[in-house]
């Protein structure tokens, strides 16, 4: 399963990226529920990067997060080793000619487990309902003290 979405900001691109490649910064942001780790021997950030990120919410799940790419200030790209769906996080940063950042977000989502295969269609209409509200609230956080 793809999914897709952009919207704009009042940043640069470098402030853009620097706010939403900072998975730390960003596990700090939502009041302790998830929380972030850095792996042994890898970058906490950049080219090459691993982070192990800590769900409380799913029975104490940890999942893998590497940078798969990385091209400073314009994309991202981040794959989570999600048990039986493992998923696949595309950031593309545009800087407008007034200053502004369009940001490109692709979610791809590979149902491995037969339970995760039949859940996708149903997972997929859930994304696509909250969509709206994520977008809203990123672009609310970048565009506050731009």
């Amino acid at each position: 399963m793809n999914e897709s979405f952009e919207f704009v900001v009042k940043r640069p691109a470098r402030a853009a990226f620097e706010l939403l490649t900072d998975l730390k910064a960003l596990a700090e942001a939502g009041q302790g529920h998830v929380r972030v780790s850095p792996v042994t021997g890898r970058p906490p950030t950049g080219p090459g990067s691993a982070l192990t990120i800590h769900l409380p919410l799913a029975g104490a799940q940890e999942v893998l997060c590497e940078t798969v790419e990385w091209d400073e200030p314009r994309r991202c790209v981040r794959r989570f080793d999600i048990p039986d769906l493992p998923a696949t996080l595309a950031l593309d940063f545009e800087e407008q000619p007034d200053g502004r950042t369009k940001i490109l977000v692709n979610v791809s989502l590979e149902a491995k487990s037969m339970l995760y295969k039949m859940m996708l269609p149903m997972l997929s209409q859930k994304i696509r309902a909250q969509k709206e509200e994520a977008v809203r609230e990123m672009q609310k956080r970048l565009d506050q003290d731009a």
